[in-house]
């Protein structure tokens, strides 16, 4: 499904190949993508840029998923973007990133690189 206007996206990702595959798939789908290193580098393009959707690699180095929401949450610009967090491989999510999860209201998708379909419709249900 082709977005009827460019949707901008933003990925969240320390994992240089994983992000450059999702946000390849993605771009396909007819999506503007920007990239961010990590927590704190997602921060940076919040304050400067507009997105539709956060996407979130919950196992990042420099800044927990939770700490990222909360943050991206405290952006005026941003406290209505939908996050969506998306589980490593293998990984489940910790109890503190559950319960923002549940107070927010972001989506959780099990590991994308296996149902990258899955990841789309809930991006497709988030900014159609």
């Amino acid at each position: 499904m082709v977005p009827s206007k460019r949707q901008s996206i933003l990925i969240i990702d320390d994992n240089q190949q994983r992000k450059m595959a999702l946000s390849s798939r993605l771009r396909m789908q007819g999506y503007t993508i920007d990239i961010a290193t990590g927590g704190f580098h997602s921060i940076h393009l919040i304050e400067k840029n507009h997105y539709n959707l956060v996407l979130i690699i919950d196992d990042m180095e420099d800044m927990a998923a939770h700490e990222t929401i909360g943050l991206i949450r405290a952006c005026k610009s941003s406290s209505a973007t939908p996050v969506i967090v998306l589980r490593s491989s293998g990984q489940e999510l910790e109890n503190d990133v559950l319960n923002i999860i549940n107070r927010e209201s972001p989506a959780v998708v099990a590991p994308w690189q296996d149902e990258f379909r899955s990841v789309l419709r809930q991006i497709n249900s988030h900014i159609a």
